[in-house]
Formats: C-alpha cells, structure tokens, sequence
C-alpha cells in the first residue's frame, strides 16, 4: 500500500515557516520509536530486518553473544537548531543497556587495533561543531553527505534541514576524516518496558497496560488482511499502573481506507508537534515509520511515553546545555491480536501436509510474523513430526539476530 504525503506536506507549510533556530545557543530536538514485545526472543529477530537496512559506513559494535535485554530502540535521531556556528559535546546513556549502531562518528567506544578501549560501553560520546566544521581541522576532503539509495529513510531526515553536524574521526599524520551530517543517529538495545495484551470483548477490545508510566496518545488500529479497523477514539492518557482500556472499533471500508490512514497519519503529525517537535521533525517521524506504524498486519496500539521516561532510559548530557530539549519517544506495541498464537499453531500443522503448496504457504505465512513467530516456532523445534520440526528450524535459521560477520567487523565500521 502507498501513502500519501502531499495533503500532509501542505498541511504542514505553516509550521514550516513558523519555527525559528535561536540566534544563541542551540535547541537539541529528538525522536524515537520503541517496539515493545513480550519476549527477547521475538526482540531479537524483529532486529535483524533494522541492522541489516541499515547504511554500511554506519558504525556498529555487534555483541560477542545476544544481551539480555528485551527491548530494541529503534532508529533515535537528534536534531540541532542554531544560527551560530558552535561546539557541542553530547552523552548519551543506555540507562539498562547499551547502543549497537551510531553514526557519525563518537569519541567514544572506539576501536583501537581491533579490541575496544577500556571504557564503559553503556553510552555512546560525540563532540560535534554545528553548522561549520572547526577552523583548526585539516580534512583529508572536504566533508560532504555519504550518499544513501534514493527513498533511503535517511533522506526523511535530512529534509529537516536541521544544522549540519561535523565530527573529526580517524586521525592520521594526512590529515582528518571528517564526517558530516544532518542528524545524530544511534540504536541499540535496552531493558523493555512491560507488554500490552489485548482481549475481545464482542466487538469491542480491551486493551490491558501495567506501565510505571503514563501513555499518552494513544490509538489503535487492526489490519486484517484487506480489512481494516481504526479506534473510534484518542485516548489523551492512560495512567501508571494496571490498567483496562476499552476500545470501540470503526471499520474502515476497503475505498475509504487510504484517506483514513492519511486522516491518522495528520492527526499523529499534529500531536507530535504539540509535544514539542517541529514540523519537518513531526513529519520526518512519519514518514520513515509509516510501513510500521500504519501497515503492519495485525492488531497494534501505539502512545507517547511522557519526556521524563525517555530521559530515564536514554540520559543525556550535552555541553553547553541547549536553550531548550525537547524529546519525544512513541511506543509500538505490535501483534495484539488475541487470536496470534492460535493462528500461527494452524500454520504449524500445515508444515507436515503432504501437499507442496500448503507447506511453502505456511512457511511464507509464518516467515511473514517476523519475531512475533520466534516464541510458538521454538516450541516446535523438537517436534514428534521431523518435517515440522525442521521447517521450524529453517524459519528460525532466517530470523536469528545474530549477523555473519567476521571478527575483525565485530568492533567498528
């Protein structure tokens, strides 16, 4: 399915013009999107497809083994704003865990001979000039932007028009590597927050949180195959703590659903903004995640967790202190539907049909769940059945987290 942005982009050419970098100082803008799932297992796997997306010049510190945390944070950018060229040197800290991918290049962890230095590897540290690359560089050439495909989400990012960023890397008697940049980016993995679970309740859902934290934003919709239903309703906030939320379903019909899902789309556009990001931020967030957020098959609910909850997972430093900090993180909980693991144990049984096509159909259809299959195919990969058992294993083989890479690439580019 296609989505269309131009009524969005239009709508948005007040905003556009309305916002106005500080004449001093700089305002640090960012945004994030955190799946939350209910195993490792699944978090794992959902990983590979980002990782494997992602640019090659990108930095990446791939772990020796998996890490025990449940949560992957997904694709957080940071935006600067400034009409004055300057000096920033940022922290950012994996409260309960620690950063795999970033880009440009940090301070620090770096790669020394092939082994990390001896420093923490919970947090990732960047000196950036803003807008101008310091006078007292010497670059080997001149920084330019690292070319990406065309329709690359980077180009999303980078249509912010946000100040440039320049970082120093890879020093040498010939000069300077000098990278540059419209945004920070990093990812990585942390301690998930708790799981969503969901029940029919007739024709309505009731939505199950136990968050220590309020949802803010909420909305959810269903995908089920051409069928599509939106939440009648926003839900402003839901509060901390084990909560029920009743959702009352508006099916979509199948002519109308392209200009529904734009309607959301403008009404998230309009609640990222009030949260403090602007415009080109608000529709960059959209943009790049819109397969996510709005064409995924399956029952999903997304909300805004509070800023103080992003600054607790992902504590940031930054010297000077910006003017102003805003941070909004969305979270996406995916494949609610109660009827997921029933659906996927009929799959299951059709690995052992005797008919070719019924099999390579199941394969496909549970290959197409990502991680949310890891939990009911491992439960079959000692199966009384060994064609069962060995199609499981095969499905897994493809969603494992863990990329080929050779030693050397472990730390590093």
């Amino acid at each position: 399915m296609r989505f269309a942005f131009i009524g969005l982009v239009l709508g948005l050419s007040g905003a556009l013009c309305a916002f106005e970098a500080p004449q001093d100082g700089y305002e640090l803008h960012e945004w994030g999107v955190f799946p939350v799932v209910p195993s490792a297992g699944w978090a794992n796997c959902d990983m590979k497809a980002e990782w494997a997306a992602l640019p090659k010049f990108m930095y990446r510190l791939w772990p020796e083994q998996r890490l025990p945390y449940n949560g992957p944070v997904l694709k957080p950018v940071i935006f600067f704003h400034t009409q004055k060229a300057q000096e920033v040197k940022l922290e950012v800290r994996f409260a309960e865990g620690r950063p795999l991918v970033w880009w440009p290049g940090a301070v620090s962890p770096v790669n020394e001979g092939g082994a990390l230095s001896p420093q923490k590897l919970d947090r990732l540290n960047f000196d950036f000039y803003l807008l101008e690359a310091n006078p007292n560089w010497h670059p080997r050439a001149a920084p330019n932007l690292h070319e990406v495909p065309k329709g690359h989400w980077f180009d999303n990012l980078r249509d912010v028009h946000a100040a440039r960023i320049y970082a120093a890397v890879d020093h040498s008697r010939n000069g300077l590597s000098v990278e540059a940049e419209d945004f920070a980016y990093y990812d990585g993995l942390m301690k998930a927050p708790p799981p969503a679970t969901a029940a029919r309740d007739g024709a309505k859902v009731k939505l199950s949180t136990n968050a220590p934290f309020a949802l803010l934003d909420t909305i959810a919709l269903e995908r089920d195959g051409k069928i599509l239903r939106i939440a009648k309703n926003w839900i402003a906030r839901v509060e901390p703590g084990a909560q029920n939320s009743g959702i009352e379903w508006e099916e979509i019909p199948e002519a109308q659903q392209a200009q529904r899902i734009e309607a959301l789309q403008a009404e998230l556009l309009k609640r990222l903004e009030a949260a403090g990001l602007t415009g080109p931020e608000a529709l960059s967030l959209v943009k790049t995640w819109a397969p996510g957020l709005f064409q995924r098959q399956g029952l999903q609910v997304i909300a805004r967790v509070p800023q103080e909850t992003y600054e607790a997972w992902l504590p940031l430093k930054a010297d000077p202190a910006p003017v102003k900090l805003v941070r909004v993180g969305l979270l996406l909980f995916p494949h609610l539907e109660p009827e997921r693991e029933a659906r996927m144990e009929a799959l299951i049984k059709q690995l052992s049909s005797d008919e070719f096509e019924k099999r390579d159909a199941a394969q496909k259809a549970l290959s197409e769940y990502g991680g949310a299959a890891f939990d009911v195919l491992e439960k079959h990969l000692k199966d009384a059945d060994a064609e069962t058992a060995k199609s499981c294993q095969h499905i897994l083989d493809e969603l494992d987290t863990r990329p080929a890479l050779k030693p050397a690439e472990k730390t590093g580019r």
